[in-house]
């Protein structure tokens, strides 16, 4: 595959992803995401941008459930804006259940910028140190649904997102699961605190208690 050029996005400075969708909107056709994890302050972000070059053409979505990371309110906002564009978007579920892919793909005049790295469709992952990305510059259009099944509308790789698949996937990820606050990770480490320039994902409703019992049983 033919590159143009090749550039690092390591969100340092002004040299973020939210950056990339900011600047590529001005002139995209289309966009077509295929994303691990969503949160609804990563959608948020960057649906202005969707919407700018949905305006032009057509967008699609496909976000993973992997580990139950991704948010039910990203999801709603997703099938929100869905409706809202009257067909210009496409939001997909991918059937993998281990899908990690970070993928971006924008279709320009005369090019293909296309963003591979760590980052997710989350706060974080589009504007908070931590993340590498590199953006490439391909000629024409380039088929790369070899290289990543997700990214072809109506393949078996992903499956239309629904109300009755989120209420679901809501319902299954209520359960308790290992976690460290990233500020205690940040002590541990002797980390400095680097505040995000876009607000924190939103925390998940607690839907169970411990509760400690001191006492004596006969």
């Amino acid at each position: 595959m033919n590159v143009r050029r090749a550039d690092f996005v390591n969100n340092v400075g002004p040299n973020t992803v939210e950056s990339v969708f900011r600047e590529l909107a001005k002139s995209a056709r289309s966009l077509r995401t295929v994303v691990a994890f969503a949160t609804k302050a990563g959608v948020d972000a960057v649906m202005p941008y969707i919407r700018q070059i949905a305006e032009r053409g057509h967008a699609s979505i496909t976000v993973g459930l992997y580990q139950g990371v991704t948010e039910p309110a990203a999801l709603r906002a997703l099938a929100k804006a869905r409706k809202e564009m009257s067909g210009r978007l496409t939001v997909s579920i991918a059937n993998s259940p281990n899908l990690h892919r970070k993928v971006y793909v924008f279709n320009l005049p005369r090019q293909t910028a296309l963003l591979v790295g760590s980052s997710n469709l989350s706060a974080e992952g589009l504007c908070s140190e931590g993340e590498c990305n590199v953006l490439f510059r391909l000629p024409g259009s380039p088929d790369l649904r070899t290289y990543v099944p997700e990214l072809a509308e109506g393949t078996k790789a992903a499956q239309p997102l629904t109300p009755d698949l989120i209420s679901k996937y809501e319902l299954s990820r209520h359960s308790p699961q290992p976690a460290v606050q990233s500020g205690t990770i940040r002590r541990l480490l002797k980390s400095p605190s680097v505040p995000l320039k876009k607000p924190s994902k939103q925390p998940q409703q607690i839907s169970w208690f411990r509760m400690g019992l001191v006492g004596e049983v006969k």
